[in-house]
């Protein structure tokens, strides 16, 4: 597993369960490509890479298939929050990815999972 840490507090939170935060976090595609990078924007259907700040994007492609893992830090321990996902957009702003069988219960434990290492 790859050791990162949180970069900054969340910015900006809405009543429809989008946040931006920048956390650094990394994707691991099923077939073994792997990209380092922040979050942007994390919603309850995926959330989006800073594609200037990541590493390894050109190995990946729309469609893949993978597991993202974002960091927090809980009681002085950084611990991941491993979550399915696939890539459905790459373009300049950044690599868009969607959570598998994604619901409402998702971004409420990403933001919980998130929250407890402010």
């Amino acid at each position: 597993m790859v050791i990162f840490e949180r970069d900054s507090r969340p910015e900006d939170r809405r009543n429809d369960m989008r946040f931006a935060i920048k956390v650094k976090a990394v994707y691991q595609s099923d077939s073994g490509a792997k990209c380092l990078g922040l979050t942007e924007n994390i919603s309850s259907s995926g959330l989006l890479f800073n594609i200037t700040q990541s590493q390894g994007a050109d190995d990946l492609a729309e469609g893949d298939t993978g597991s993202i893992a974002i960091m927090a830090d809980i009681d002085g321990k950084q611990t991941p929050l491993v979550l399915k996902c696939e890539i459905v957009h790459i373009g300049e702003n950044g690599i868009g990815f969607n959570f598998k069988n994604s619901n409402i219960n998702t971004m409420a434990m990403l933001e919980q999972f998130i929250m407890c290492s402010l």
